[in-house]
């Protein structure tokens, strides 16, 4: 458990520092608890909180709804429960359909 929760919230502050960086234009991010907040002007809100009974990072998004991801130790990476594409995946281009801006998180 302590494991998991060490790993979710470094993914969660890494994400907070990118979008600080390189998206400020256009999102604003903190982190409340177990949960970053992502507001995009003119478009909605992401939520990507931690889900500690299953381990797991469950993702809000506004433009493909929700996504449930579980950390996988052989890849280093947050892969979707449902069809196992990761996180960084998801991000990368749904934050490039909002900012046409194409940034790497492969660190997800």
């Amino acid at each position: 458990m302590q494991h998991f929760k060490s790993i979710a919230h470094q993914t969660l502050s890494h994400l907070l520092e990118m979008i600080d960086t390189h998206y400020s234009f256009i999102m604003e991010a903190d982190i409340d608890g177990d949960a970053l907040i992502i507001d995009i002007q003119g478009v909605g809100q992401y939520v990507i909180h931690l889900h500690n009974v299953l381990h797991q990072l469950w993702v809000s998004s506004p433009l493909s709804g929700a996504h449930h991801y579980l950390y996988d130790e052989k890849t280093k990476k947050w892969l979707s429960t449902r069809d196992h594409l990761s996180l960084s995946d998801l991000i990368e281009k749904e934050f490039f359909t909002l900012s046409d801006q194409k940034r790497s998180f492969s660190f997800l």
